[in-house]
């Protein structure tokens, strides 16, 4: 029995448990279900867009693909991005399924060694403490690709050092997978929280296990050199978002105070932890257990102490969450250090196990009353109370939870005798099979949940390699650039193909072409919440999606726009999923309707297993049908060619001088395409000072030429010839960080049109305008790198935390 729970053979059974859980997606590989929104449209896509740019231009420091364009670093993550880097050799399903799987098999483990190596809990409880965390993690998996929720313990685990001296991991394989796992981190949105968590769990250590206080010098010198070595891991992207937030700063309606924090923090003690508890109830199974817990409290230390962390937790992550703009408009503001919640699973988790370790210990009698108070607490939480706002799937996930917990304890309580009679045998074989069948059960309804609330019921097919029209909108792209417009749909369907998206989903865009993209869509915009809203909201920018802004399952029309404002935006296409749109008769050079293909040549090796697997499954009538059938169909897009579309670059002859952005805001909206091809609108500030004389501006005639020789994402040139100075419109996002040489003479940009960019061409005649991306600093910035991971080395180094036995008497 052991050698069973061997760290190997244990390794290898949650390895074998995620895989049963994820089956679909070894069988079916891209036919498989995957989760969109912040998994997939939200993140995957940018990886393989970023991938995509790397092999196609090689390393540059903009990304010309989302909303006009933005430095690439000032997000998440860069080109630099481990799971970017994966994407250069995989596909973007591949590298999900892959990470679905070693994230739940990692979760399983990492909490088995963390209890049963830092706080002696028996083997067999951390085991079942494993799958508990391991399918906990599978209930809410709002965005897996955040990495530390899941992965957590075993990398504390690894960097800390293991408690055992016959079960210490290797340096290099510590170092590896510590590493890897901060490598694939996003930095700003949920470290800064996990550091919070890491400085807890330290201190759970010291407060339950009195030993470990010897260690206390050795475990706080490891947090403080790791995450000085994560740091730098990430100083480029750090840099990049201090140097960006000024150009993308959030709006905030209502302001706070460090007094209205105060205000909080006295005025909701309690109320604050019991709302927060409240409010991730669906998404975990121990609400119960801790209700129950409290009989325990003046019962067992080890409880009382894992409450107060927990009630603590509930209560900082509270506040957080209801003061997201404490920071506003600094870089904090991009820390998300509400994102702490991220980390509840880990102590929620820690706390049932302690009940259970507790319980064990106890009397039968007070584990008769624990069980009854748990039932109870079960059916009022989860029945009678109105604001939880469950779905019936997540009540009934809760109550196969619970009893799963509640048997597993009585499993281990069971005083059997050593002798093998037949009785003890069958009593035992009997047990052992019902919590099997339990657990098995729910495994099953989590899978349910996952597949169903969590949203991952979309086919990978179904929307991603399946359009070969966008393929070629793609190649067309690359002799003259344009961008394109998705309405109804994700346009990170376009970002996979190379494709310049109008519209997006990303964490940090650019506050000006935000503005714009709101004129774009004002019409849509009918009253002042849904205004509010879409300033507000700093993820979606995109033309137009149902749920945000019009009524369920209105089919979108040319009035949902301000076509001229689109058009000069130097859109060629709109692509519309589901419905075609309304009123672009007169508008539009064709209409193409592309019903993708839902498999690809026959050449293709690399899918040829799992096409068999799938066209095995489609013989089944009942995944024809319905919602299911729909699902496991391509997208149908509707491509609309517009007439009239701006050129990324082209001149114009007439500049109008405005006072405040406000004002530009109001004419453009006003202006048709014509008038906006004429015309460029900038302020007072725009100008910085330079001297500009609108009357040496003469008319465009044919004479007047300009031709775009060579676009990259870092450096575009163009070449013009002019009778007379005019200003060179180029509809990229303005930045600083952009430098214009005219002739080889630098010469400033200006930001136009309220998000773009101008150059003033001071003199007739021929010239050469180049426009490059320069950042010398954050080149520096990457030098750091190759010094995080020898810090993490070194912190990895330090670890002498004492050897200890496992003398638990309900041990195997």
């Amino acid at each position: 029995m052991e050698r069973l729970f061997s760290k190997a053979h244990l390794f290898r059974f949650y390895l074998i448990f995620a895989s049963l859980f994820h089956l679909e997606k070894i069988i079916f590989g891209p036919y498989a279900p995957i989760r969109m929104y912040d998994n997939v449209d939200g993140f995957f896509t940018r990886f393989s867009a970023l991938a995509g740019l790397f092999a196609e231009y090689g390393f540059t420091h903009w990304d010309p693909l989302f909303a006009g364009g933005v430095p690439i670093n000032a997000d998440h993550f860069g080109m630099t991005y481990l799971l970017v880097l994966l994407s250069t050799i995989f596909p973007i399903w591949l590298v999900y399924h892959g990470l679905v799987i070693l994230f739940m098999a990692t979760a399983g483990y990492g909490m088995f060694l963390f209890f049963n190596r830092y706080f002696d809990v028996a083997k067999n409880l951390s085991v079942f403490a494993g799958l508990f965390f391991a399918l906990n993690t599978q209930i809410y998996p709002k965005s897996f690709v955040t990495v530390f929720p899941f992965v957590y313990p075993f990398l504390f685990v690894c960097l800390h050092g293991f408690r055992h001296k016959d079960d210490c991991m290797g340096f290099p394989l510590r170092l590896f997978w510590v590493v890897i796992f901060s490598w694939m981190s996003f930095p700003t949105l949920v470290a800064p929280a996990f550091a919070i968590i890491h400085l807890l769990i330290i201190g759970l250590i010291v407060w339950f296990q009195p030993e470990a206080k010897n260690s206390i010098n050795t475990l706080f010198s490891q947090y403080l050199i790791y995450w000085a070595g994560y740091s730098m891991m990430f100083v480029h992207g750090v840099y990049s978002l201090l140097d960006h937030i000024p150009y993308a700063q959030q709006i905030f309606t209502k302001p706070s105070s460090l007094t209205n924090l105060y205000g909080e923090i006295l005025g909701s003690i309690p109320s604050g932890a019991g709302v927060t508890m409240m409010k991730f109830a669906p998404y975990s199974i121990t609400l119960a257990l801790e209700v129950a817990g409290l009989l325990l409290l003046w019962k067992s230390p080890r409880v009382l102490k894992s409450t107060l962390v927990l009630a603590f937790m509930y209560q900082l992550i509270h506040i957080l969450r209801s003061f997201p703009d404490l920071f506003g408009g600094t870089f904090f503001e991009k820390m998300h250090l509400a994102n702490l919640f991220f980390g509840i699973n880990i102590l929620q988790t820690f706390h049932a196990v302690i009940l259970a370790e507790a319980l064990i210990l106890q009397t039968r009698k007070v584990r008769l009353t624990f069980i009854l108070i748990s039932l109870i607490s079960y059916f009022v939480l989860f029945f009678q109370v109105p604001f939880t706002q469950m779905h019936f799937v997540f009540k009934i996930l809760n109550g196969l939870g619970l009893v799963v917990f509640l048997m597993v304890i009585e499993f281990l309580t069971k005083k059997q005798p050593f002798a093998l009679h037949a009785s003890v045998i069958r009593l035992t074989v009997v047990r052992g099979l019902v919590v099997l069948g339990l657990v098995f059960s729910i495994a099953a309804a989590t899978k349910f949940v996952r597949a169903y609330h969590s949203v991952e019921k979309v086919i990978y097919k179904s929307h991603f390699e399946s359009h070969p029209i966008l393929k070629r909108i793609s190649e067309e792209a690359k002799s003259q650039p344009f961008r394109v417009g998705f309405i109804d749909i994700a346009p990170s369907i376009g970002e996979t193909y190379l494709i310049e998206t109008l519209g997006g989903r990303r964490g940090l865009a650019n506050g000006f072409y935000k503005k714009y993209m709101q004129l774009m869509v004002s019409p849509q915009l009918s009253d002042p919440k849904k205004i509010e809203h879409f300033q507000t909201h700093e993820i979606n920018m995109q033309l137009k999606r149902e749920y945000r802004y019009s009524d369920k399952g209105e089919v979108s029309g040319i009035e949902d726009f301000v076509l001229p404002l689109i058009l000069a935006a130097n859109t060629k296409y709109l692509i519309s999923g589901h419905h075609p749109l309304r009123g672009f008769k007169g508008k539009v050079v064709s209409i193409t309707l592309d019903k993708g293909n839902w498999y690809g040549s026959p050449a293709d090796k690399l899918t040829r297993l799992w096409e068999f697997s799938d066209k095995i499954i489609s013989n089944n009538e009942l995944l024809n049908i319905g919602r299911v059938g729909v699902g496991r169909r391509p997208l149908k897009l509707f491509i609309y060619e517009l007439k009239n579309f701006f050129p990324r670059a082209y001149l114009a002859s007439e500049v109008v001088v405005h006072s405040t952005q406000a004002e530009v805001m109001e004419e453009l909206l006003i202006q048709d395409a014509p008038g906006l091809r004429e015309k460029i609108f900038i302020t007072e500030e725009d100008l910085n000072g330079l001297q500009l004389n609108s009357n040496e501006l003469g008319s465009i005639s044919d004479s007047n030429q300009l031709d775009i020789i060579s676009y990259k994402p870092d450096r575009i040139i163009i070449e013009a010839k002019v009778e007379s100075p005019k200003m060179v419109m180029v509809s990229n996002n303005y930045s600083p960080k952009w430098k214009a040489l005219v002739d080889g003479v630098e010469v400033p940009i200006i930001r136009s049109n309220l998000t773009f960019q101008a150059i003033y061409l001071t003199a007739p005649g021929s010239h050469r305008v180049e426009l490059f991306y320069s950042d010398p600093w954050l080149n520096l910035m990457y030098l750091s790198v190759p010094f995080g991971f020898v810090m993490i080395g070194f912190a990895i180094r330090l670890s002498k935390i004492g050897a200890a036995q496992d003398i638990s008497p309900y041990s195997v």
